[in-house]
């Protein structure tokens, strides 16, 4: 609505909600875009302003392949492209690519489930500040 072009990336290579929520589970995405040399097919017009990367299609990828010189890459290509860009991770005790996203961006939003156990999430905001990132807040969910 401020009219700044937005990319949303589907980084949660295991749940992959934002990109089923797009419809966009047949399209090519981050799985291929971070090994990429331009960004060529891999991002999708979703509405005006915005646009998504999903989590991508490459069998032969791994979580576990990702690096965070991987996905600074990916970033530092999109940034010149974008106004605001958004990763969507796992979450930050269990994935990969939520402890690699983390200190690549500007802010972390957290998103706590109701009834979540406080020392859960003690170890989670923790956690954002070992890795160097920065909890800009919480979302609270369900």
């Amino acid at each position: 609505m401020a009219g700044r072009r937005t990319l949303l990336i589907d980084a949660d290579l295991i749940g992959r909600a934002l990109t089923s929520h797009l419809g966009l589970d047949t399209a090519p995405g981050l799985r291929e875009a971070v090994h990429a040399e331009s960004l060529n097919g891999e991002v999708h017009a979703a509405r005006h302003n915005l646009w998504a990367i999903p989590a991508g299609l490459a069998a032969d990828f791994r979580p576990e392949l990702l690096s965070s010189f991987l996905m600074a890459r990916l970033l530092e290509k999109a940034r010149g492209s974008f106004d605001t860009i958004i990763i969507d991770t796992g979450p930050i005790m269990g994935s990969v690519e939520a402890n690699l996203a983390s200190p690549l961006s500007d802010r972390v939003v957290l998103v706590v489930s109701r009834g979540q156990d406080p020392k859960v999430v003690r170890a989670a905001l923790g956690r954002i500040r070992t890795i160097g990132a920065t909890c800009a807040g919480m979302v609270f969910n369900r």
